[in-house]
């Protein structure tokens, strides 16, 4: 059973800057292959016969929509499963008083 973080996410990569589609190899790295929201390892999805289907994207903690600014900020791209990324869409990280956590700021324990 893979262990829920202690501590928030200390990014090591530093790609050059380009189109957040570039980042995808560094933060397959970053993330662990997981999605950093449910943290889904993306071998569990290959599992089940699932490999190749496009199922982890890069998120964007700003969605795009509301900031295209960030959407090629490294810091702003997320490794995430299809999943939590649709369920998402184009949410802003504060609704009210619900926050989406960044697990580069506040760890999941």
């Amino acid at each position: 059973p893979a262990l829920v973080p202690a501590e928030p996410l200390a990014r090591r990569h530093r790609p050059e800057p380009g189109k957040y589609g570039t980042y995808r190899r560094c933060l397959r790295w970053e993330f662990g292959f997981s999605c950093a929201f449910c943290l889904i390892h993306e071998r569990d999805l290959n599992e089940h016969g699932l490999s190749g289907l496009g199922l982890m994207w890069i998120e964007h903690y700003v969605p795009q929509s509301l900031d295209p600014a960030l959407a090629d900020t490294y810091s702003n791209c997320f490794y995430s499963c299809l999943y939590c990324n649709q369920a998402r869409s184009n949410t802003p990280p504060v609704v009210g008083n619900r926050r989406l956590l960044n697990p580069c700021d506040v760890a999941w324990s």
